[in-house]
């Protein structure tokens, strides 16, 4: 009888790793379902901010040079991005921009 309770117990032992290592699994998962998804939300904000400004620009003053677009591109920061779509749209000349666009708000060229 007491290998017979031995075993009972191996096997409630083993049954219940089995549902801890689910549960982890399971736990991992939904973790990184959240985590992906704010961070791919997050890319989704950029990625519309930095098509707001190459937007407002083409519509204000024509085809948008390369390096403005390259320099919009390299831009990761949405509130960066928020600050240089107000200035698209209020900004004199595509010149200007580029002139606020190489300076990125910490004084290191963006251009």
């Amino acid at each position: 009888p007491e290998v017979q309770d031995l075993q009972e117990v191996r096997d409630m032992l083993d049954e219940a790793v089995i549902d801890w290592t689910a549960k982890w699994k399971q736990q991992g998962l939904e973790e990184g379902r959240r985590e992906g998804l704010q961070e791919g939300l997050q890319q989704g904000l950029v990625r519309a901010a930095r098509d707001d400004v190459l937007a407002a620009l083409e519509v204000r003053f024509g085809a948008v040079p390369e390096a403005v677009q390259a320099a919009v591109e390299r831009i990761a920061d949405a509130q960066r991005l928020k600050q240089l779509l107000r200035q698209a749209i209020l900004v004199p000349s595509i010149e200007d921009f580029i002139h606020l666009l190489a300076a990125d708000g910490n004084g290191s060229a963006a251009l």
